[in-house]
């Protein structure tokens, strides 16, 4: 595939898309904004800003310690493809950072987006990789960085079967790509990153810690209701389905509050529908009213509230690990101390996760039975809930320094603006000269052309003369 065609098939693809975004959005009264903005228009937008994209709530969530730092030394841009995350910035930095949404990655809707814009270097996250935007930033010369990437071998797969140069191609023009952790590293090597412009820097989510508000802490702990709590965090359909089933047959055993905290915010009254359908007693965050003694499911329908869920509860089970999501963040529950279980399938962090399981801060199961003998098994034992949360902890803080090493990295942007600096003055200087010497050969020939064809005509003359 190259870049026509992939331009080609995300035409066919837009009125999906499109549909998608009224579809989430259309109750939230920007979704209007967003679409303008994701086809390129972007208006009253400060030009020359560092432009850093958060695709996800997650991902910014993960972001919010580096762009804090950055801000200490640049203006940004932030940009999002959600409602929610839009209402995260707001929420987190205010009028601090400028946001708007991440066009489709269509060349015109990407042209026309730059052109407003116009940023000083461009930071993507994970997964990011738009050849149409990178190409078209690359023609400008703007610097591309894609920081605590990663990559699925199912990612991989897909990339060399059907788009091998392209995806190559794509990478090439990236100032540097920092994995998060060395099997991130190996997997952009083997579908062709430069290896000069790949570094080892980290994961980024070993420097969360961010602090909700107090008023937010008391008012969590209020709806908990000191009841002993098991926090599902990250969920999506087809696992929550399971662990439903599965609870309904292991609760006469459980004696605790299940909080499921779904990935998307969207979906959140879906699923409060499908629990009440069932006929569990079940209650929300946003009621704000205490859980009573029967109150057997709390469904954290709230945002940027996941920590104090954590710290609140006794176990927590990082969802997207027992579909074929790839696992979700692990981390936070580790920052509160937190016994760690998940899923089989946790390809999004296999370095993580097979950290945590080699320290004994975590434990792996592969269907929801057994994850709910594993809860039981541990508020049955205090010590061992102890243990595998100070492994957790102890696991976390040796991989601290991600975002420092980050900023190192970033602050070298500024000697790759000089280079580019020279480079473009030396090009103009070359084309200077090329011109004056192309005009003077030009002007060299004519002349020549010109006393040769005097000669001729002379010539010409000579002959009939002579006969």
């Amino acid at each position: 595939m190259n870049r026509t065609l992939y331009s080609l098939l995300l035409w066919l693809r837009l009125p999906f898309e499109i549909f998608k975004l009224y579809k989430l959005e259309k109750n939230t009264g920007t979704w209007k904004a967003n679409f303008t903005q994701r086809i390129g228009v972007v208006k009253d937008t400060p030009k020359g800003l560092v432009w850093f994209h958060c695709s996800s709530l997650g991902e910014f969530n993960t972001a919010s310690t580096l762009i804090s730092e950055l801000l200490k030394d640049h203006k940004l841009l932030v940009t999002t493809t959600t409602a929610t995350g839009a209402e995260a910035v707001k929420q987190a930095f205010a009028d601090n950072v400028v946001h708007c949404y991440f066009p489709f990655d269509c060349r015109s809707f990407v042209k026309r987006f730059l052109a407003n814009i116009k940023p000083k270097v461009c930071i993507l996250m994970e997964t990011e990789i738009w050849p149409n935007l990178v190409h078209e930033l690359a023609k400008q010369k703007t610097p591309i960085v894609l920081i605590n990437a990663r990559l699925s071998q199912r990612s991989v797969d897909g990339y060399l079967k059907y788009a091998p140069k392209l995806i190559r191609n794509t990478l090439s023009h990236y100032a540097f790509i920092a994995t998060q952790d060395q099997i991130a590293h190996e997997r952009f090597l083997s579908i062709g990153a430069p290896k000069k412009s790949l570094y080892l820097a980290g994961n980024i989510k070993y420097g969360i810690g961010q602090t909700p508000s107090i008023n937010t802490i008391h008012e969590i702990k209020s709806v908990i209701n000191n009841r002993t709590s098991v926090v599902f965090a990250s969920t999506h359909l087809k696992e929550e389905l399971e662990i439903i089933t599965s609870f309904i047959k292991y609760q006469d055993q459980l004696n605790g509050l299940i909080i499921i905290v779904p990935r998307k915010p969207e979906r959140f009254d879906e699923v409060y529908a499908r629990i009440k359908k069932i006929g569990l007693a079940v209650t929300r965050r946003s009621y704000n009213q205490p859980c009573s003694d029967e109150t057997q499911i709390l469904l954290g329908d709230s945002m940027g509230e996941l920590s104090v869920y954590l710290e609140e509860s006794s176990v927590a089970f990082i969802g997207g690990s027992l579909d074929n999501t790839g696992g979700h963040n692990m981390l936070e529950a580790a920052e509160h101390s937190k016994p760690i279980i998940f899923g089989p399938n946790v390809d999004n962090f296999a370095e993580i996760s097979q950290s945590l399981l080699n320290d004994n801060a975590a434990i792996q199961v592969q269907n929801a039975d057994e994850l709910f003998e594993k809860i039981i098994d541990l508020l049955g034992d205090k010590e061992r809930r102890n243990q595998l949360g100070e492994n957790a902890h102890t696991n976390l803080t040796k991989y601290r320094g991600t975002v420092d090493r980050l900023l190192k990295l970033l602050s070298q942007l500024n000697h790759w603006w000089g280079r580019i600096l020279l480079s473009t003055l030396f090009h103009i200087y070359l084309t200077v000269i090329l011109k004056e010497l192309l005009g003077f050969f030009i002007h060299f020939n004519l002349n020549f052309l010109n006393l040769g064809h005097l000669h001729i005509i002379k010539a010409i003359d000579f002959l009939r003369d002579f006969h």
